[in-house]
């Protein structure tokens, strides 16, 4: 997915800008976080639909986060065992693509996991310095 993001947007005219969409389960976070964290590789718009039609909006813990501005460009090449990382001012986002199996990184500093009430296995508040990820899944971290 993330060379097809990358190779949609490479083909855009300024400003490159894609709206990035899935739609899936309701309780599907994995998917969710999936489709997020790889939309934010990248400087396009992003939609969610978790109940099976775009009929109209579901709303996810992820969305609460306030990352703040990129402080890198958009990511074109996968930052460490296979797993992308783009840098804002008030957290990380890794997404581990589909096929790259289940990968652990390190982060070089201490990040937290999101605070959730959807999928408290994830989102618990834990503070971390390395994460392990499923392909097909990402993660959104604060500083």
């Amino acid at each position: 997915m993330m060379s097809r993001y990358l190779g949609v947007v490479a083909n855009l005219a300024p400003p490159q800008v894609a709206v990035f969409s899935a739609c899936g389960g309701a309780t599907d976070y994995a998917l969710l976080r999936y489709s997020l964290a790889s939309a934010l590789m990248g400087d396009g718009y992003f939609a969610y639909n978790g109940n099976g039609s775009y009929s109209s909006a579901s709303w996810y813990d992820e969305f609460n986060v306030s990352l703040g501005a990129a402080l890198q460009p958009a990511v074109t090449a996968a930052w460490q065992n296979g797993v992308y990382r783009r840098d804002f001012q008030n957290g990380i986002v890794l997404v581990n693509p589909r096929g790259n199996g289940t990968q652990t990184v390190t982060l070089g500093g201490t990040f937290h996991k999101i605070l959730g009430t959807q999928d408290p296995a994830t989102n618990n508040g834990q503070a971390v310095t390395s994460v392990t990820l499923n392909a097909a899944d990402g993660i959104v971290l604060t500083r």
